[in-house]
């Protein structure tokens, strides 16, 4: 038994090459406005970046350091950048539950340092910059270091209480120069560091 296959002959449409040419164009379209959309949002965060940017650099104080300690340490490391591009700095740092606080400059024990009472007359060698006696455990401070330049001795002024009187103190570093600090380093003489205790640094920008 013979079998005849039917083929049906497929034509095509010239409609349908138009309605895709249609298509691609449509798609075309809406690339290049997605594309320019986001251009435009790119365009305004960079804009907005450079602003915020020029606000902050024309502002003449800097924050150079936030940190909280989050658990006891026997020591905390503050690593700081060239201090010697600000013309002051002021180191702000308060703890609870120590009996003393200090503050050493790059880890050193063997620089001089020299702890003077405010008048000027008479000062005592000690081996940190710093020395913050506690106020009902709660030792605190605000340690201001005058024009950090290059080649000048890393000298600070800060007030403390000591046997329950507010004092004054001023203090030098004589083996070490501003341009060689690279950390600060907060210790607790009499046991720990707690945990909780803030540090804050600013600048003026020269």
């Amino acid at each position: 038994m013979n079998q005849t296959a039917n083929y049906q002959l497929c034509q095509w449409d010239p409609t349908d090459r138009i309605l895709m040419e249609d298509f691609n164009k449509d798609n075309e379209k809406i690339d290049a406005a997605l594309k320019a959309n986001a251009d435009a949002i790119a365009a305004e965060a960079a804009a907005r970046a450079e602003a915020d940017e020029a606000v902050k650099a024309a502002l003449p104080l800097v924050k150079i350091l936030d940190f909280t300690t989050e658990a006891p340490a026997p020591q905390v490391d503050l690593t700081v950048p060239d201090l010697t591009q600000y013309a002051s700095v002021t180191l702000c740092l308060e703890a609870a539950g120590c009996p003393d606080l200090a503050l050493r400059v790059n880890g050193s024990t063997d620089y001089r340092y020299c702890d003077a009472a405010g008048s000027g007359s008479g000062g005592d060698y000690c081996t940190e910059l710093v020395e913050l006696w506690a106020e009902d455990q709660h030792p605190w401070a605000d340690i201001h270091f005058s024009w950090p330049r290059p080649g000048a001795p890393v000298r600070a002024v800060y007030f403390t209480v000591r046997d329950t009187t507010y004092q004054g103190f001023q203090c030098y570093c004589r083996d070490c120069t501003w341009e060689e600090v690279t950390t600060f380093n907060l210790l607790a003489p009499g046991g720990t560091v707690p945990a909780g205790t803030r540090v804050l640094m600013y600048g003026v920008r020269k």
